[in-house]
């Protein structure tokens, strides 16, 4: 009888041994085009500050969040990323610092009631908003998964905290007018929103928050609709164009309001004091306080009050004139 040779099992496939404290492999994600990603990347960092120079936060916010999330993220690509970001942006701030530094100051110190209201404007108004984008930071940080978590809460936080924070370091050197830039935060306030009402574990109670969330935000859009422009300064201009003479002076009132004017209507001299034969006062602010206001810089009885135009809710066009 043959006696064939004893046959050996072929050679298992070699496992893929899982050490405890071992570094994981990055996300499938990062590993995935590792050319376009860090560029696509890179040219939305360029794209990012012509919004707004307030706008680079963003990538503040984003920086915290990859300083968390280290060990989740191949560094090879978001390093390099990060950093060609960090350089397109610091160019252009530096460029926008530069050619704001000899603009004159029409927007005064930073006022509490200014930085109120840019924060009012990117929550929408909505006290729902404002409660349940804390809750999403806190139930992302009480996330079962630690280090998710926690980067996630990082970036969220960020986008919504970064921009009150460079306006406030803005504010210091520069012209700022805080009412605008400070809606940049929405983004970050819709997150937090967002993954907080859907962190509510009770099903009735998270029905009545977006239901209450609804509601506000559709009153909100129809004030905002059956609501005139509080200060349209390009109409005003176009009032103060019409009506000028060469034998008239404009005053615009108060101070930080001139380079607002001064923009839709450069060609125009502004004074600070009224005289020649009539004086058109633009005055921005509470208009129950506008003919007061225009008092101060004609002095009557040398000028009389003929005409009072509205340019916005918040905008007035005074015309005096020698009685």
């Amino acid at each position: 009888m043959a006696v064939h040779p004893q046959r050996r099992p072929p050679h298992p496939e070699p496992q893929a041994v899982k050490v405890a404290g071992a570094r994981t492999s990055p996300p499938a994600p990062w590993r995935r085009g590792p050319i376009l990603r860090p560029a696509a990347y890179a040219l939305s960092a360029v794209v990012l500050p012509l919004t707004h120079p307030i706008a680079v936060s963003a990538l503040a916010a984003q920086l915290l969040a990859v300083a968390f999330a280290w060990r989740a993220v191949d560094l090879r690509l978001a390093l390099p990323a990060l950093g060609i970001a960090v350089v397109e942006c610091g160019l252009f701030l530096t460029a926008a610092v530069i050619d704001r530094a000899d603009a004159p100051d029409g927007a005064g110190p930073l006022e509490l009631g200014d930085v109120g209201i840019g924060i009012g404007r990117a929550l929408g108004w909505s006290p729902v908003v404002a409660a349940l984008a804390v809750w999403g930071v806190v139930a992302l940080f009480r996330r079962p998964e630690p280090e998710p978590g926690r980067w996630q809460a990082a970036l969220v936080g960020g986008l919504a905290f970064m921009p009150l924070l460079f306006v406030l370091a803005a504010g210091v050197a520069l012209p700022v007018y805080p009412r605008g830039p400070l809606t940049v935060a929405i983004g970050g306030l819709a997150l937090g929103a967002g993954v907080g009402l859907v962190s509510i574990s009770d099903r009735g109670v998270r029905i009545a928050a977006a239901a209450a969330l609804a509601v506000v935000a559709v009153a909100g859009l129809g004030t905002a609709a059956l609501r005139d422009q509080p200060e349209n300064w390009r109409a005003a201009a176009r009032l103060v164009q019409a009506n000028v003479t060469t034998h008239d002076t404009v005053v615009v009132l108060p101070e930080r309001a001139r380079t607002a004017f001064a923009y839709y209507a450069p060609e125009l001299r502004l004074s600070r004091v009224g005289r020649g034969a009539s004086v058109l006062v633009v005055i921005a602010g509470d208009p129950d306080q506008a003919t007061r206001s225009g008092r101060q810089v004609v002095s009557p009885p040398r000028y009389a009050l003929l005409s009072q135009r509205h340019a916005g809710e918040d905008l007035v066009v005074q015309r005096w004139v020698r009685p």
